[in-house]
């Protein structure tokens, strides 16, 4: 001890450093101290500051999706009453979808027999599933026994049932018809929740640090610059931290986020400036892999965006060659009987009896061809549809009777067919479907058996199969290509382009048959041409 106080008396620079350091000290600690005690202390006011205020704006944001649900569920109320129709409520709840981005999913379910012509059960369901929206009618599914149906229907008032919102509506008399429940989207509202996160906070911590660092580092260069040679050591050693601080900072800067900076265990203000540098790397870290997961994210939703361009593209082509095809289908027709009608005005009484005769026959026949492109086209519109969705289907048709009209349509058109009738029915059996739709779709099938095949081994037989009947029509011919036959029954597809047809013929017979009850399929284990069959429920 005697020999380090001696070395101390000697060394005048030992001295003055041991001076400066101890005068230094005091208000060093005190200053930093005070200065570290004052960040704190702002950072706390203005955290809570912001967290009051993002707090605030989650709850109005919360309260805004919570009236919207309840706004579309409620405006619907008296729409269901108006009108009670399958369709229509299946085209509200898919409404109810679309026209709200806070709606997941919207349902319309029915006390049963409410609705006699959509079955003892209906209940009509619309849910979003990326952009779109799909609406389909559950069949047989039990919605009575979930919590969603009873709440409202037991209480008679519309509830929150979980993330949907439910109400009952009832008709003049109070009768209950059935509840509406509107699902809300969990994940727009926690989209909207995650905008209102408070980033700023972190941004705040980083820069009141930011501060207190500089403010530090001022204070150690002038202590520097007091103690100048005699402290380099002490100010090499306190310094050190942050010059590895600096360093990795410079990575980062640079991109480089491999090197973790490590958290110490020491209590002085350099470590907790080198824990809160670890803190914020960590933090960086994070908001760099979101930025890559969004950025993963946009590049499969432009992906979609490119797949659902070309869908709209092909939709667009397949469009105009349709409207070219249609425009050559509907002028051949057109050009012939102008071109005829012009021979008779010119001719005048020239021509013979039979070639009058030829000529008015040829024109009949593309009127009716002609016709029946426009019936085709008409029946394949909206119109046409719901028109068919309110057609009669109880009238009392007797089968054999339909089946010698149809074929009797056919050789209207194919005079020099050969169309054979079987039948296993007796001639006073009935069917209660509709007229109309049952001789279309018959003759359709019978004039493709005789346009496509040869027109000489065609037979029409009509059997009795269980609860159905079944209308076989048979030609021997080239068939149905098998790989045409999985667009058979698609609108506006034809084997050739360029054959004659709009390519609605066998898709409007499906869809006029599965109307009726029944449905209409390909004989594929008949090679010897082609084979169609309809059937009918009893």
């Amino acid at each position: 001890m005697g020999k380090l106080t001696h070395r101390i008396r000697r060394s005048l620079a030992t001295k003055l450093s041991l001076g400066i350091v101890l005068m230094a000290v005091p208000v060093f600690v005190i200053s930093v101290g005070l200065l570290f005690a004052q960040s704190l202390y702002n950072l706390k006011e203005e955290t809570e500051g912001r967290a009051a205020s993002t707090l605030k704006t989650m709850e109005l944001r919360k309260a805004a999706f919570v009236s919207t649900v309840e706004t579309a569920t409620n405006s619907s109320d008296w729409l269901i009453k108006e009108f009670m129709q399958p369709d229509l409520l299946l085209e509200l709840t898919r409404r109810v979808v679309m026209l709200n981005a806070n709606v997941d999913g919207c349902s319309i379910t029915l006390e049963p027999d409410v609705l006699p012509q959509a079955g003892r059960y209906f209940s009509a369901y619309s849910v979003r599933a990326g952009d779109s929206v799909t609406t389909v009618r559950k069949g047989s599914y039990d919605s009575y026994a979930k919590i969603w149906y009873r709440t409202p229907k037991k209480t008679g008032q519309a509830c929150w049932v979980g993330a949907s919102y439910c109400k009952p509506f009832y008709d003049d008399n109070g009768k209950l018809l059935g509840v509406i429940a509107t699902e809300l989207s969990a994940k727009r509202l926690a989209e909207a929740v995650d905008e209102g996160k408070a980033y700023a906070d972190s941004k705040m911590k980083i820069g009141h640090y930011y501060r207190l660092a500089g403010l530090i580092l001022i204070l150690i260069l002038l202590g520097l610059l007091l103690i100048l040679l005699f402290t380099r050591k002490i100010v090499d050693y306190a310094i050190r931290p942050l010059r590895d601080l600096l360093e990795q900072t410079q990575r980062m800067a640079e991109g480089d986020y491999s090197q973790q900076i490590a958290y110490t265990v020491k209590g002085d203000v350099v470590s907790r400036l080198q824990d809160s540098f670890a803190r914020m790397q960590a933090s960086l870290n994070k908001h760099v892999s979101d930025i890559q997961h969004m950025n993963e994210e946009m590049s499969r939703r432009n992906d979609e965006l490119a797949q659902a361009r070309k869908l709209v593209e092909a939709s667009v082509n397949q469009k105009t060659a349709f409207v070219q095809d249609v425009s050559h289908q509907i002028r051949t027709p057109l050009n012939i009987i102008m071109g005829f009608s012009q021979v008779l005005c010119d001719s005048g009484n020239d021509l013979s009896a039979r070639e009058v005769k030829q000529l008015t026959t040829l024109m009949d026949r593309n009127t009716k061809l002609l016709n029946r492109m426009m019936m085709m086209l008409l029946d394949s519109s909206d119109l046409g549809l719901s028109e068919e969705m309110k057609s009669q289907k109880e009238e009392l048709v007797q089968v054999n009777r339909i089946a010698r009209e149809s074929i009797s349509n056919v050789y209207a058109q194919f005079p020099d067919s050969s169309i054979a009738y079987a039948t296993s029915l007796s001639d006073q059996f009935s069917l209660r479907t509709n007229k109309t739709y049952l001789i279309y779709s018959l003759g359709e099938l019978i004039y493709n058996a005789a346009k496509y095949s040869d027109g000489q081994h065609i037979i029409l037989r009509v059997v009795k199969f269980g609860k159905m009947v079944r209308f076989v029509v048979e030609d021997k011919g080239p068939g149905i290509n098998y790989a045409y036959r999985k667009q058979m029954f698609v609108p506006f597809t034809k084997v050739n382009s360029l054959s004659e047809g709009l390519g609605l013929g066998l898709p409007l017979t499906k869809r006029h048959a599965q109307n009726l009850g029944g449905d209409l399929m390909l004989d594929t284990s008949y090679i010897e041409g082609c084979r169609m069959i309809l059937e009918l429920p009893v």
